[in-house]
């Protein structure tokens, strides 16, 4: 089974400052809260809506089509991780094997993972990891506007 959750996210645009550039689609926050880098913290968070986080990186993530990345291929450069933001979008259940994860939409555009969304493992970010997947998880508080692209 899985949940998913309204996405808020576009691929259209940007905006800088207070210019508004047609054809962007957004939202302005007035606020936002950290979520505690615990699982059950991490799913309440994400049963509420999307929440941005960074996800850990690595090249072969690109290739990761509709599996589940585990963060096993990556490697740290100069004994750091990195890590690439992302929009958790919802959790579930593989039925193949029963894995539980979190499913994210990239900033890769749609030809990447799952029509641009992939999935991470849970159980696989608590404060206790030594490296967490998922770190830096935030939700809007106050949403101040929507921009619907006119």
């Amino acid at each position: 089974m899985e949940k998913e959750t309204k996405d808020m996210a576009s691929d259209s645009g940007s905006r800088r400052g207070k210019r508004k550039i047609k054809g962007w689609k957004g939202v302005t926050i007035g606020g936002y809260q950290r979520v505690k880098r615990t699982e059950q913290d991490l799913l309440k968070a994400v049963a509420q809506g999307p929440i941005s986080a960074g996800v850990i990186f690595d090249q072969s993530i690109k290739d990761l089509g509709k599996g589940i990345w585990d963060g096993k291929a990556a490697v740290p450069i100069e004994g750091k991780y990195s890590y690439h933001a992302m929009v958790l979008t919802g959790y579930g259940t593989n039925p193949d094997d029963d894995k539980i994860f979190f499913r994210f939409k990239s900033s890769w555009g749609t030809k990447w993972g799952d029509e641009g969304y992939g999935k991470i493992l849970r159980d696989s970010s608590s404060e206790d990891c030594e490296v967490p997947l998922i770190k830096n998880a935030m939700f809007a508080t106050d949403i101040v506007r929507v921009y619907d692209g006119n």
